[in-house]
């Protein structure tokens, strides 16, 4: 597999190439270069997971509908470079402008709306809330306090919900930021659009800053990338300072492969704290469907306990769509019926919606996580 740093650095190569070759009126090597910085792009993106993978993709769409307008008539070609200035001016605007990070609300979800996941809300109260809410008490008894924290387990975990659940707990505003927020911007603003960040961020009373996919952003150093050279000392630059209590900022990041984290952010007063957010156990799942179902039209034949069963090995996205298949069928029974006979979700609704919806949990996945949760602890005790 084609390392993502390389194939970054190869965008960046030939999309400078292209605009080169471009400003010359060099059409065909213009093109040439182009093609292949879109063909770098389509292979990031087929490499990426969530909103980066989009992103990527839209950014290749437009990079080749860009070059399909480029024209090759040497008879138009001062017109045909003039419009392609503009187009240029216009592109470089778009893709060189910082983020701009607006203010955001304290999250409405709390702890009481995640499901299971008890030792993680205990260990997030007693080694980030508390010190946060009593930090007098923890300068009295010299404990130190305070530090990033890393969340790490499958998608469709709860990681994204836990952030916002303790943002809304130290009553802070909430800055989710997902890499493609930084990276697909154009690679000469990633410094600009992190210290942008963190400045917004400062002028909060209290904020939290959430990286999502944050293997994306903080990947290991190496290789030839000049991206992942600049962005990362500018990260651990913004980082530095966070262990001290009175800050106003919490960083907070998530990640499903944590051991492609570069090893300076796992250091201490970088992300001090590291929580697994496991599977959802059958208190957790019983959780989810009970609340999922609740208030909607059911048979009294309806076996909860048989659902949870089934849904043994899901994570909680997969629970709640397993629940929402489960409305398909009462939906159309009763649109067939002239939408006034309201029909009850059955016994065969559950058995048709096991046939459909699957696991998207790959045990291999889990037992990497297990295996690097177990190999960290093991090298910090």
């Amino acid at each position: 597999m084609e390392n993502q740093q390389f194939l970054l650095d190869a965008f960046n190569t030939y999309y400078n190439n292209g605009m080169e070759a471009k400003n010359k009126n060099n059409i065909p090597l213009a093109k040439k270069n182009f093609t292949r910085s879109a063909e770098a792009l389509v292979k990031l993106a087929k490499m990426s997971t969530g909103e980066l993978r989009k992103s990527r993709y839209e950014r290749a769409s437009r990079l080749i509908d860009y070059i399909n307008n480029l024209q090759v008539s040497v008879t138009s070609a001062n017109k045909i470079s003039n419009a392609s200035a503009n187009v240029s001016k216009k592109t470089s605007k778009e893709d060189n402008s910082e983020t701009i990070w607006e203010s955001v609300t304290v999250p409405k979800i709390s702890f009481d709306d995640i499901a299971g996941l008890d030792d993680v809300k205990e260990a997030v109260r007693v080694r980030i809330i508390l010190p946060r809410k009593y930090p007098e008490v923890y300068q009295k008894y010299k404990k130190k306090s305070g530090g990033g924290v890393l969340m790490y387990g499958l998608p469709g975990t709860g990681k994204t919900m836990v952030s916002k659940a303790i943002a809304k707990e130290i009553d802070a505003k909430f800055f989710e930021v997902k890499s493609s927020d930084i990276v697909s911007k154009w690679f000469g603003e990633a410094e600009k659009n992190i210290k942008s960040l963190f400045e917004t961020a400062r002028k909060e009373k209290n904020a939290v800053i959430f990286f999502d996919e944050f293997e994306a952003l903080g990947a290991k150093r190496g290789g030839n990338s000049s991206v992942m050279a600049r962005i990362i000392p500018e990260l651990l630059a913004q980082i530095q300072g966070f262990n001290e209590t009175e800050s106003n900022i919490m960083l907070l990041a998530a990640t499903n492969r944590p051991w492609d984290i570069d090893s300076a952010f796992l250091r201490p007063g970088r992300f001090n704290e590291k929580l697994y957010i496991p599977l959802p156990d059958y208190e957790a799942r019983e959780f989810i469907i009970t609340r999922a179902l609740e208030e909607l039209p059911v048979d009294n034949d309806i076996n909860i306990n048989e659902i949870v069963e089934f849904t043994d090995g899901f994570n909680a996205s997969d629970v709640v769509e397993f629940c929402e298949r489960l409305k398909d069928g009462p939906i159309k029974r009763t649109i067939e019926s002239g939408g006034n006979d309201i029909k009850n979700i059955t016994s065969e609704d559950v058995s048709l919606t096991k046939a459909k919806v699957k696991s998207s949990v790959n045990p291999q996945d889990v037992i990497a996580l297990e295996k690097w949760k177990n190999n960290f602890e093991d090298d910090n005790n």
